[in-house]
């Protein structure tokens, strides 16, 4: 995985569209087979695989008063993503889980690449918010193309 820096531009570096470009190709069985559950108008992204209520009791573990997560959000192309960072020292955080409010399907398919993604790679786990912008924007990009 390349780093997730800007080109001149201030656009993200081509490699990383390729890559999410490989990651949806490879996994594209397990991202459609990611469904949507509303909690009280938080839509998180469920595996079929999983049941509703272990994602919940997933869901509810990350806001344990022994952690310090923080939850935060970030709007791009008008949908509203939300997403729980857990927080180990000032330098040192990283994106749990990825979800959005929106029900419709870019957002189902972002949050589901999102989430593979997380689980999979930590340097995109620990991406910080301005990166986060261009991850969505690459994520989006690529997904178009497939």
């Amino acid at each position: 995985m390349v780093n997730p820096v800007m080109s001149d531009s201030g656009d993200y570096e081509d490699e990383w569209k390729n890559y999410f470009k490989r990651i949806i190709s490879n996994n594209e069985n397990y991202i459609k087979s990611l469904e949507l559950f509303n909690l009280e108008d938080i839509i998180l992204s469920h595996n079929t695989e999983s049941s509703k209520a272990e994602d919940f009791e997933y869901f509810l573990s990350l806001f344990d008063e022994s952690k310090e997560n923080s939850i935060s959000s970030v709007i791009y192309k008008g949908i509203k993503y939300i997403y729980v960072r857990e927080i180990r020292d000032d330098n040192d955080s990283n994106v749990l889980i990825f979800m959005t409010t929106e029900n419709n399907e870019e957002g189902k398919k972002t949050c589901a690449i999102f989430n593979y993604i997380v689980d999979t790679d930590l340097l995109i786990a620990c991406c910080n918010s301005t990166d986060l912008s261009l991850v969505l924007k690459a994520i989006s990009d690529a997904s178009k193309e497939e």
